[in-house]
């Protein structure tokens, strides 16, 4: 969602506007530049920075805050506990390691670039002016505050989906599976390429710490980016999390490969597979077979903790991983490519370790390509203007934000208090 600001100057009557020149020494109105040193002159800046993160990211607040409603409705109709703050520490600590790196990142790219005469004050004005600004830290607050809510959320409604739908459609995706790879079972066809164990060690470990880092990198990045495409992916990372994780996790209720044969009845098609993931076990300490011990004890014993839930169908791993692709097509060719074969290897690991049937990981591609499209479909259509009025000069401000979704022109307003004091206009256009 690109913003664009557009200044004009006013006199207290709107219909007759006026030069700048004739306005001394005014503000800046544009909220993305607010200082900190400008939110001490009035309440003015604050009122306008919580309007501007409200008008910007208003979709992404209620869909968020609807979810959480639906999740605790589900957890009372079914008696069910719910807890939002399983990952409240996992965020505190990465976010923290996150940050401290762009930081230092910024830091020493700013100083190589500039070569300054004074580097700390150099460092310390380029931080606090153009890197940690008022302005980035309102717009995060939405993602900072809501994103863990609604993870923790996604996986307390993640271990009830036995309880709302039953493991049913196993045998289903499994038959699915034979007739959409020419009557192969997927990991038949991956066995002769994959099928050693320090191959099979290699996949196990991406498939689970790297994958979560960089799923959390990417949750960072939207957080806390100044892009102005940063608005697309947070809504389609929020949609693929609440609609992927739980609203299909429930209509397809199934388990997966590696529990086949203790939620489906008849003969267990993955019973070598798992025969030979047992066996590398041996050798290696693989981190999928403790992750699947894991949450099947967790299971078994009905407990709500962190990560755990059995859903097979769709996977959010294949999800996060293309919205990753998603987020850097734009950046370098090499980044671009390393995210794709990233991809590659999630796919195919997850069919190799027994995580996922592979039309799992097909449909939870295809959804999210799905849900972006559609959310940038929406935010074009609902493209509008938004106009924040502030008075010129210092002492009380009046800060108003109202938008016209018909593209008009709203009126000026000008503070009650101030009725003759001369006031900016700015027009954020809201759009993609």
């Amino acid at each position: 969602m690109a913003i664009s600001v557009h200044e004009t100057a006013w006199t207290s009557d709107p219909s007759t506007p006026i030069s700048p020149t004739e306005i001394a020494e005014p503000e800046s109105t544009d909220v993305t530049r607010v200082g900190w040193h400008t939110l001490a002159s009035g309440p003015g800046p604050w009122l306008g920075l919580c309007q501007h993160v409200w008008i910007t990211q208003s979709w992404f607040i209620a869909a968020a805050i609807l979810y959480l409603l639906i999740g605790f409705a589900l957890g009372a109709a079914y008696e069910q506990s719910i807890s939002l703050g399983m990952y409240n520490d996992a965020h505190l600590v990465l976010y923290g390691n996150f940050l401290l790196a762009a930081i230092v990142w910024r830091m020493a790219r700013q100083l190589y670039r500039h070569r300054p005469a004074r580097p700390l004050r150099f460092v310390w004005a380029d931080l606090t002016r153009e890197f940690v600004t008022p302005w980035r830290i309102f717009n995060a607050l939405p993602a900072l505050i809501l994103l863990p809510l609604v993870l923790s959320m996604v996986t307390s409604l993640k271990r009830i989906i036995p309880v709302i739908a039953p493991f049913s459609w196993d045998p289903a995706l499994t038959e699915f599976d034979r007739l959409l790879h020419g009557g192969y079972q997927p990991w038949e066809l991956l066995q002769p390429l994959l099928g050693y164990p320090l191959v099979t060690y290699i996949f196990s470990v991406a498939y689970a710490l790297p994958a979560l880092t960089l799923v959390l990198m990417m949750q960072f990045w939207l957080t806390f980016s100044a892009s102005p495409r940063r608005i697309r992916f947070l809504l389609t990372y929020l949609l693929c999390w609440t609609l992927l994780g739980t609203g299909l996790a429930i209509l397809f209720s199934s388990a997966g490969p590696v529990y086949y044969g203790r939620v489906a009845a008849g003969p267990d098609p993955f019973a070598p597979l798992l025969a030979y993931l047992s066996d590398v076990g041996q050798a290696y300490e693989l981190p999928s077979l403790i992750a699947q011990t894991y949450l099947w004890t967790s299971y078994e014993k009905d407990y709500l903790g962190f990560g755990n839930g059995i859903s097979a169908m769709p996977s959010l791993h294949l999800s996060m991983a293309f919205l990753l692709v998603l987020v850097c097509w734009r950046t370098h060719w090499s980044i671009r490519l390393a995210t794709i074969l990233f991809l590659a290897v999630l796919l195919a690991g997850s069919v190799h370790l027994a995580w996922h049937y592979a039309v799992d990981g097909y449909v939870g591609i295809a959804v999210t390509g799905l849900i972006y499209l559609a959310v940038n479909r929406a935010l074009a259509r609902l493209e509008g203007r938004v106009q924040l009025v502030v008075p010129a000069h210092g002492g009380k401000y009046s800060a108003l934000l109202f938008k016209s979704w018909t593209g008009t022109k709203a009126s000026a307003l000008t503070s009650a208090e101030e009725p003759q004091l001369p006031t900016q206009q700015v027009r954020l256009d809201v759009g993609d």
